[in-house]
């Protein structure tokens, strides 16, 4: 088995969470046919050696060495099977925190899983996965997050799919062309109008290290109460554009082409980073769709330069982006495609989770216009509890279901609480029994669905 998923979280500057230390060598966890350990140190050319085989993809040592150098690294993040001296499987546990609304969670990202051929199948990789949510969960972690290409083998560990992002796909010439139609439309509109000012043609070019600041700031605004973004310290921002994962980072000013010393940085309203065609992350000021369309413009005048012929958006689900695309003559690429990369993710104590979140319900059942109180009991085989809402808290009832509950999986309970399931469809495959018509009622209201988004840019390779 092997699962390379993603290879390799602003302005924040507070430390990263404090975890519980992994278990030190002689802390040992058993495999069929070896012994489980975190690494050290001196184990990294062997673990550069091991990666470059297992995935037959040779990694340059100047990338495998710059991952050491994320501010949040420790040896000991990497979990080794060895059969003798031999290492015959390694997983990699990267520790972030995530935007939940007004909530910061600690997850813990699975990448670099694998396991030499000739020990597939006895076991090892099993073993190896329990003990990496043993780790994830000891270092203080409510969900693990993991990308591959072989979700099979995580679904029946209890992972589960997860939409997190969308890619949707069209020609340069395609985009461009929309693009410029559009604003001519906008344009001729507002010509009607003597009051209206005319589309400022913004400046839009390759940033500028001493533009970080900027970028940061754009992106803290745009994920401060989103759902899934990592909480990118200054350290990290730095560390991503050191690695240089992507080919380049486009910025749109407002004025002149430059920014003078001493001047604000705000004068930079939006910004895009782009590898090979695709966006993997355009970003603008509030208000600011102007910016966003006339940077996607340039991307895709370098685009059609440099004799590529599609560019690709990646981005969360609701992003307007994907609707240019679409309006384009483009499409939505499906994330169930075999052979693609799926996200699956695993909340290790959806009870716990739910008690983070909590303050959360009480807003949605507002918003929802149900009456209060209201209650909804989850019936989970051998553990039942009862989310009870009143107007002044929330509370989680162990032991009792009520007259209105659901029946459902630890797995789908973990869909729910992330809202990444839709509970009609589930009753509808059965993976979810409500007891009344309140309940469903109840449950749509507690577990809508959010347009969970983890960045690709922290995780791309070099």
């Amino acid at each position: 088995m092997a699962s390379m998923g993603s290879r390799v979280a602003g302005t924040e500057q507070r430390k990263p969470p404090t975890r519980q230390p992994l278990p030190q060598p002689g802390c040992e966890i058993e495999s069929p046919v070896g012994k489980i350990m975190p690494a050290c140190a001196g184990d990294h050319p062997a673990i550069h050696h091991f990666l470059s085989n297992v995935f037959k993809t040779p990694i340059p040592s100047a990338d495998f060495n710059i991952q050491l150098d994320n501010p949040s690294y420790e040896p000991s993040s990497r979990l080794l099977v060895r059969h003798g001296s031999i290492i015959i499987s390694h997983a990699r546990i990267i520790d972030r925190e995530i935007r939940f609304g007004d909530d910061q969670i600690p997850v813990s990202y699975l990448t670099e899983m694998g396991t030499t051929p000739e020990f597939r199948g006895h076991g090892v990789g099993t073993a190896l996965l329990k003990a990496v949510d043993q780790q994830m969960q000891l270092g203080g972690s409510c969900i693990g997050v993991l990308r591959t290409t072989m979700p099979h083998f995580y679904a029946r560990q209890g992972w589960s799919l997860c939409t997190t992002r969308v890619r949707s796909v069209a020609g340069a010439h395609e985009i461009l062309s929309h693009l410029i139609s559009q604003q001519q439309e906008v344009e001729a509109e507002r010509a009607i109008n003597p009051l209206n000012e005319p589309i400022k043609q913004l400046n839009i070019r390759l940033w500028r290290h001493v533009e970080q600041d900027a970028l940061m700031r754009i992106y803290h605004l745009n994920t401060k109460t989103g759902f899934g973004a990592h909480v990118r310290t200054e350290a990290t921002w730095q560390w991503l554009f050191n690695r240089r994962a992507f080919d380049q980072i486009y910025v749109a000013l407002e004025g002149t082409e430059k920014i003078a010393l001493g001047e604000s940085l705000h004068s930079i309203i939006g910004y895009a980073v782009v590898k090979a065609g695709r966006v993997i992350e355009l970003m603008v000021d509030e208000g600011r769709e102007d910016a966003r369309n006339q940077i996607l413009q340039r991307i895709c005048s370098d685009v059609i330069e440099h004799q590529d012929k599609h560019v690709t958006i990646d981005a969360r689900v609701d992003d307007v982006l994907h609707q240019v695309v679409i309006q384009s003559g483009g499409e939505r690429l499906s994330p169930l495609t075999p052979g693609q990369e799926v996200t699956m993710v695993k909340v290790f104590n959806p009870l716990d989770f739910i008690r983070r979140i909590q303050g959360h319900f009480r807003k949605r059942v507002r918003k929802a216009g149900l009456e209060i109180p209201c209650e909804l009991g989850l019936n989970l085989g051998k553990e039942r509890f009862q989310i009870a809402c009143n107007r002044r808290s929330t509370r989680l009832l162990e032991g009792k279901l009520g007259r209105s509950y659901l029946s459902c999986s630890s797995q789908v309970l973990s869909q729910l609480v992330l809202g990444q399931c839709s509970i009609t469809q589930a009753i509808k495959q059965e993976r979810i029994i409500p007891s009344t018509r309140i309940a469903i009622e109840t449950a749509q209201a507690l577990f809508p669905r959010i347009p969970l988004w983890f960045p690709s840019l922290d995780d791309l390779p070099a």
